[in-house]
């Protein structure tokens, strides 16, 4: 739980402060990325899930790809 706090921290000082907002995205995209790598692999290994959690592999492939894509801009921009 204090991981997850932490990581909230760590996004939400990204977001209002420039200084941290490239450490922050490079966090966010590699928390999207496992848990839905994680989440693939799980319907690998066991088969297909209730809907809601398909809904929520499509959010997080979504999160990592804007995470990625926010994070080439950042570094364009400097």
């Amino acid at each position: 739980m204090g991981f997850y706090i932490a990581s909230n921290v760590l996004w939400i000082a990204g977001a209002l402060n420039k200084g941290f907002r490239l450490i922050a995205l490079w966090s966010l995209f590699i928390f999207y990325s496992g848990i839905g790598a994680g989440r693939i692999l799980s319907i690998v290994l066991d088969g297909m899930p209730d809907s809601i959690f398909i809904m929520y592999l499509i959010a997080e492939i979504l999160g990592s790809a804007i995470a990625f894509r926010l994070i080439q801009g950042t570094q364009k921009s400097d």
